[in-house]
């Protein structure tokens, strides 16, 4: 019922996938051993929900345009690993379907350290996607880990200054200490 939600609006959450596509990074034990699956959209939810915050670990670029075509008449955000194939274009692109926001696994910006973690990502891309992100017009959340085995203080004091170089370009930072867990 509308008179539950503490928000204003009804914010429908979403999962379009039944894990990870991309299942690389060491730190996480979230569905690893299942097999990749999208479920069909309409499945999930109505493309005339208003509001829509999807909960999927990772998108990838094809499916991600699936959705932004099938939620155009919504406002939505989502999580996604800022890789070199979110360039300007598709950015706008999203923003224009209603991405609003974008939680963003950053995680580190020492590249030593992102290769440890097999993210998939380098510091100079994460730069250009959040530039590119907060010029179309999407606010950006920021996950970075400190703490990550053999993580030193000049690297985690790197991703302190990577924060502050684009400070600019980042509405909310989340900061998360590593803890080991099992499976990972």
């Amino acid at each position: 019922p509308s008179e539950d939600y503490f928000s204003p609006e009804q914010v429908v959450l979403a999962r379009t996938t039944n894990t990870c596509y991309y299942k690389k990074c060491t730190f996480c034990t979230h569905f690893s051993s299942m097999d990749y699956y999208e479920f069909p959209l309409e499945k999930v939810v109505s493309s005339k929900t208003k509001y829509v915050l999807l909960t999927d670990d990772m998108i990838h670029k094809k499916r991600l345009l699936e959705i932004a075509s099938f939620l155009k008449d919504s406002k939505w955000l989502c999580q996604l690993k800022p890789t070199s194939e979110y360039d300007e274009e598709t950015l706008k692109t999203l923003y224009d379907s209603g991405l609003r926001v974008v939680l963003w696994g950053v995680e580190s910006a020492s590249n030593r350290v992102l290769l440890k973690m097999k993210k998939g990502t380098i510091k100079t891309d994460i730069s250009t996607v959040l530039r590119a992100s907060h010029e179309a017009g999407i606010k950006n959340v920021v996950y970075i880990m400190f703490g990550f085995p053999t993580e030193t203080k000049e690297e985690l004091l790197e991703s302190i200054e990577f924060l502050k170089e684009n400070t600019k370009y980042i509405d909310l930072v989340n900061i998360s200490i590593f803890g080991l867990q099992k499976g990972s």
